[in-house]
This record gives C-alpha cells, structure tokens and sequence, in this order.
C-alpha cells in the first residue's frame, strides 16, 4: 500500500470532517443565537474558530491520530518519524491552515504534488498524512516509556531521536532516510536511503552493526568508519553515529 495518503482522500476525509463539526457547531450555537438579538454573528464566528480547533487538535493528537473523517478513510496524522503528534503541534496544523488557504488554496493544492504529500501546513509543521495499513505505520519502532527496564534497546544521544529508547526486536532495526524500507526514519540528506542496521544476539548478549553502503558512513564514537557493508561486534554501552556526531545511538542490553 503506497504511504503517503493522495489529495482526493484527504479532499474527502476534509468534507466529511467538515459536515460533522458544522452539525457540532449548529447544535451549540442555535440556543444561544436565539437567546440574544445581539452578537449572534460573532458568537457564531468564536464557536466556529473553537470548535474546529478541538475537533481536529484534540483527535489529530490523540491515540487514534486522526478525525472521524480520516478515520473512515483509514488514514492518520503523524510527524515526520510516524509517530503520534502533541496536541500543540496539532493546533499549529490547524491554525496553519490559513496559510494553505491563500491564494486560492494552493497550500492544499501542494498534496497533490509533493513528494511526501504535504501540504503547506504539513511542512510547516512537520507532519504526514498516511495511509493506517501502511508498512511505514505497521513497522513503526516500539518506543519504550522513560524509567522502564526492557532490554536490548537503541537509545537516541543526539539529534531527532535523542532520549528516546526504541527496542529493538528479533529482526533488528534498519535505520535511514527511506521510510518504505527503515524503522528508525532519519530525514536528512545527509543520511543514506538505508543507512545501517543494527541487531541483537541473544546468546553473546552483544549487537552487530552493519553499514549497508552508506553515502557518508556509519562511525563508531571514537570516529572509527565502518568499510561499506562491513559489519561489526557491539557492547552494552557502545555509542555509534551517521554521518555526523548529531546523529548518535547508544545500544544497551
């Protein structure tokens, strides 16, 4: 299944989304339009401005990852990694729809055409809209809650990933640029398509890093570069990086 959801289903997850929060919108505003002979209009105005705004922030952000309408259509909101986004960055895609508003909504327009489906507000904010049965969303890494002791694990040190510990499963961890083909998604062209994997031995109690032709290489923390294709034995407590120091991993077990 492609990743990236295409333009006419979010188009129409958008309408639908729009015929439920308008439905919302009428139920609470009717009474209190009809209780006062002034300010009904702009009553109207603030209750469409925050009722739009919790029903997309609050359902972007929550578990689920998407509205009622993108939900029927099987698609959910994610940051660049596919994870699950905060409800303040789900409130700046909302508001930043304004500016995919104008001019004549080429923002939305963009969907159609980027590589990654994003619209104005989407790379703004840094967020996808993906298919729910994709593999990206379906081989998303198992983030493991701070303080919890489950072994063996990647730890992020520095850049995207850094304080975050994924575990890391019978068949490893691919880590790269290439979302089709990676668990731990590093968007930066500095890093190869697929850049490195890393797995865990059981019974050495020990991880085996390969480099998987890298552009720009797979370093050991002294600074040691790993040969294209050349695989190596790591310890509980060895830190490696791509490319640059600002993406550094840590292995624990």
């Amino acid at each position: 299944m492609e990743v990236n959801a295409n333009f006419w289903k979010r188009l129409l997850a958008y309408f639908i989304d729009n015929a439920i929060y308008s439905t919302i919108l009428i139920l609470l505003t009717v009474p209190f339009w009809l209780a006062t002979a002034l300010g009904g209009w702009q009553l109207l105005l603030l209750l469409n401005i925050i009722v739009g705004w919790l029903y997309f922030a609050l359902m972007e952000s929550s578990a689920k990852q998407a509205t009622l309408g993108k939900l029927a259509l099987g698609i959910i909101v994610t940051d660049l990694f596919g994870q699950r986004i905060s409800f303040g960055v789900a409130t700046g895609r909302y508001f930043g729809k304004v500016l995919s508003l104008v001019p004549l909504c080429a923002g939305f327009v963009m969907a159609a055409f980027t590589e990654r489906k994003q619209a104005l507000h989407d790379v703004l904010l840094g967020t996808l809209v993906l298919n729910k049965n994709s593999s990206v969303v379906n081989n998303r890494p198992h983030q493991m809650p701070q303080g919890q002791n489950v072994r063996p694990i990647l730890c992020g040190v520095t850049g995207n990933y850094a304080g975050q510990m994924i575990q890391i499963d019978d068949k490893g961890l691919i880590i790269g640029r290439d979302p089709l083909s990676c668990n731990i998604i590093v968007p930066s062209e500095a890093i190869s398509r697929m850049h490195c994997i890393i797995k865990y031995d059981p019974r050495q109690n020990s991880f085996t890093l390969t480099d998987t032709c890298s552009s720009n290489g797979t370093f050991l923390a002294s600074g040691v570069r790993l040969g294209k294709g050349q695989a190596i034995i790591l310890k509980s407590g060895d830190r490696f990086f791509l490319a640059v120091k600002d993406n550094m991993f840590e292995v624990k077990a």
